[in-house]
């Protein structure tokens, strides 16, 4: 059902349709291999293991806005990731992509850090943007104009499990929907990256953008390029997904839990 409101992007009064920062898409793969839901997990204490059908969407844009992105970025972005456009081969060091257009790819990981900042879900609550920032966002999604990498880059890794035995398969870590967390460069500095998982992929959005020679590094998207070599990230390489995990482990053992045990 439609909202009247005003649309985040084109800024006009009309219905509103639900939207998704993280897209739909990536949500429902999951609820389809798990009888319509999801395991969710939390860090904080007060939250217990429980199945979840949430896809985190909120009433935010236009159909006419809602579609734009979608059409312009998302179904471009997410078809790369699935390995269903341009090329992917898997080597020893990671995921290498060719034949793409690395342009839509950077703009569809800025629209989802977007619509999160524009959101107001309490799973969205941690990425806050600047006002002036987030404007000029907008404005270059509407238009489709190139972001210098000196004011925001992104960078990708993909997740493997290198334990010995027992570890995550990777059709286990597409299964990985984890909601965007911060981390600042140090204590003094107010440069931040906006990081975030899914579709078996570790996604972190420097602002400002990183300058050489860490612009350089694999992973990081260069926009005039067709093609890039994303590198491995072993998943207990990742600290907050870590955490993330032993919490959830400590919940299951304590009982905290409306998840039978085995399928946390």
């Amino acid at each position: 059902m439609s909202n009247k409101g005003i649309c985040r992007l084109c800024k006009k009064h009309s219905n509103l349709q639900k939207s998704h920062a993280i897209g739909n898409a990536a949500f429902k793969k999951i609820f389809r291999n798990n009888a319509g839901k999801a395991i969710s997990i939390s860090n904080n204490d007060e939250r217990i293991n429980e199945y979840s059908s949430d896809s985190w969407a909120e009433s935010q844009l236009c159909k006419e806005c809602e579609t734009l992105l979608n059409d312009q970025y998302e179904k471009y972005g997410l078809g790369v990731l699935r390995a269903k456009v341009g090329d992917s081969k898997i080597t020893e060091n990671g995921v290498r992509f060719s034949g793409i257009n690395l342009h839509k790819i950077n703009m569809y990981f800025i629209s989802i850090l977007w619509r999160m900042a524009c959101s107001s879900h309490p799973q969205y609550r941690s990425v806050y943007i600047e006002p002036l920032a987030k404007e000029k966002l907008r404005l270059a999604l509407m238009n489709d104009l190139p972001i210098p990498t000196c004011q925001i880059s992104v960078k990708l890794s993909r997740l493997i499990d290198r334990t010995p035995v027992g570890g995550f398969s990777l059709t286990n870590l597409k299964g990985f929907i984890v909601s965007p967390f911060t981390r600042k460069k140090s204590s003094a500095s107010a440069d931040l990256s906006y990081c975030f998982i899914f579709e078996g992929f570790f996604v972190e959005i420097f602002q400002p953008g990183l300058k050489s020679p860490l612009s350089a590094k694999p992973g990081v998207i260069r926009k005039n390029k067709n093609h890039i070599s994303v590198p491995f990230i072993h998943v207990f390489d990742i600290p907050e997904l870590t955490d993330l995990m032993v919490k959830a482990y400590g919940k299951q053992i304590n009982g905290r839990t409306k998840v039978p045990m085995g399928r946390t």
